[in-house]
């Protein structure tokens, strides 16, 4: 096996330096959203929370749970099984894109809360990280392929 062939094969480690990113910044997100009183909701996204205040403040919590269990995910494919680094970035790429898509058009926040401008902000990070990964393997493959047929 030549050395593209390997390359090729090989984890990305730009992969799982973004999937460790995107766990850390999904375990601080989880810990506001599960362990602050009002969940960030009125006193970092500024709801209103006087009109069905329990209601929002356990659906902020029930976020933060899942936030912080794929978080833990994310660690762990990040530093025990980098083989599923790439995956996993392609799970948060396509989720995050899924909810820019209800965030923006079908179901839009009230106000103008943090992950407004976060969001499109990491969805364009980890498009582009997609896209680099990618273009970069077409590359090598573009090498190796006259030596390939040269044999």
């Amino acid at each position: 096996m030549n050395d593209a062939s390997k390359s090729m094969q090989a984890v990305e480690p730009l992969a799982w330096q973004v999937v460790a990113l995107v766990g850390i910044l999904n375990l601080f997100r989880g810990s506001i959203h599960t362990f602050l009183p009002d969940g960030g909701a009125g006193v970092i996204a500024g709801f209103d929370l006087s009109h069905s205040r329990q209601t929002i403040v356990f659906l902020f919590a029930v976020m933060g749970v899942e936030q912080l269990s794929i978080g833990v995910v994310d660690l762990i494919v990040a530093f025990r099984a980098r083989w599923l680094a790439l995956p996993t970035l392609w799970f948060h790429t396509l989720e995050q894109s899924a909810a820019e898509i209800i965030f923006v058009f079908y179901k839009p926040a009230p106000g103008r809360p943090p992950g407004m401008i976060g969001a499109p902000l990491t969805l364009a990070v980890l498009w582009l990280v997609l896209g680099w990964i990618y273009w970069r393997r077409a590359g090598a493959a573009r090498q190796t392929a006259p030596a390939l047929r040269a044999r």
